[in-house]
């Protein structure tokens, strides 16, 4: 079985800041896929973020909503093309509101970092070292 592509569904607590909080990353709003509650953000061709107040994203799930600020309920990893993005990405992220979480680790075959979002979400950036073979 082939999937095309993947929206991941996120709570925000207020969704105009976190729309600047995406696109000043780098997102792109999407055009058609938004409402006055939620807010389509295409990362690339198959990944896309789907920012939904609270009262919209219940009508994806039976469940609570989380508090992102206080609670894990993923974390959200994005594989990068070089080492520098990652670091890029977390800049931009941290210049916008967004907060540190953790240091860069550097294992040889893979480096990582990652920010908190404006509403507390985790994001793990990954670039693997291709020239590193993974630990066996």
């Amino acid at each position: 079985m082939k999937y095309n592509g993947i929206c991941v569904n996120i709570p925000v607590s207020n969704l105009d800041r976190s729309v600047l909080f995406y696109t000043n990353l780098g997102f792109v709003p999407h055009p058609i896929f938004r409402g006055p509650d939620c807010q389509c953000m295409v990362v690339n061709e198959v990944i896309q973020i789907m920012l939904h107040l609270e009262d919209s994203l219940k009508k994806f799930t039976p469940k609570p909503i989380s508090n992102p600020a206080s609670e894990t309920g993923v974390v959200t990893c994005l594989i990068c093309d070089m080492k520098s993005q990652v670091d890029e990405l977390v800049t931009k992220a941290l210049s916008n509101g967004g907060s540190r979480y953790d240091e860069p680790q550097d294992l040889g075959f893979i480096y990582a970092h990652g920010f908190m979002d404006i509403d507390g979400h985790i994001w793990r950036l990954n670039w693997m070292n291709p020239e590193v073979p993974m630990p066996t």
